[in-house]
């Protein structure tokens, strides 16, 4: 494959190289993903326990959570505190533990949530959101983006894409020691609205993310997640 790369490279002499095309930036880009995916174990001792790092595969979170995102999640975070409204937080499947999901925490044990034609309602009470915008990935089309706004003055970007199944649901009450949790790309996401993912009990929380470690927008690297 690196032969037939040289070759088809020689065939292009009018290509004009871009300021990343040297062979120091494919060499730190290397470098810096391994110690993104092995630093934390590497470190050893406490280190390794208080922090994880994860990647994401897909546009469930966006735009807080991008694809290609390597994010730094707090791995003590719910170890003395229970998780917040608001939080984007890392836990495993009901269904199977062995799968690592990520999502936002919007319902609490107790509430009751609803979306009615896309807007979410938390105890009978609509959830604020005011336009913000559109939102483009390289290479997809561009979606609404609102800023929406949670009880307690938390509040965070969300997508939506036009009507989908997830948008209208029925009143669903938070059992104790359970969250609810749902995508910020509503119109791409599964998450607690079915019943194959449905409230996450808080024995399955792990931890909370913080921030972007490394992105394909270079421009994200070293910001928090909100």
């Amino acid at each position: 494959m690196a032969v037939d790369l040289v070759r088809l490279s020689i065939r292009q002499p009018d290509y004009k190289l871009c300021w990343y095309n040297r062979w120091w930036v494919y060499l730190g880009t290397f470098l810096i993903g391994n110690l993104v995916s092995f630093g934390p174990e590497l470190l050893g001792g406490s280190a390794a326990q208080t922090v994880r790092t994860f990647s994401i595969p897909s546009v469930s979170g966006a735009p807080a959570l991008q694809l290609g995102d390597y994010i730094v999640v707090n791995n003590q975070a719910y170890r003395q505190t229970d998780p917040s409204r608001g939080d984007v937080a890392v836990f495993t499947l009901p269904r199977d533990e062995n799968i690592v999901w990520i999502k936002r925490v919007i319902g609490l044990p107790g509430d009751r949530i609803q979306l009615k034609n896309g807007m979410l309602f938390i105890n009978d009470a609509m959830v604020r959101r005011e336009p913000a915008g559109n939102f483009a990935r390289a290479g997809g089309p561009p979606r609404a983006q609102f800023r929406e706004h949670l009880p307690g003055g938390r509040s965070y970007l969300t997508l939506d894409a036009g009507p989908s199944a997830g948008d209208n649901t029925a009143v669903m009450t938070v059992p104790a020691g359970h969250y609810f949790l749902l995508g910020d790309n509503r119109d791409n996401s599964s998450d607690s609205r079915f019943p194959h993912i449905g409230p996450v009990p808080r024995a399955l929380m792990l931890g909370r993310a913080t921030g972007v470690i490394f992105a394909d927008d270079l421009s994200r690297i070293g910001s928090k997640i909100k």
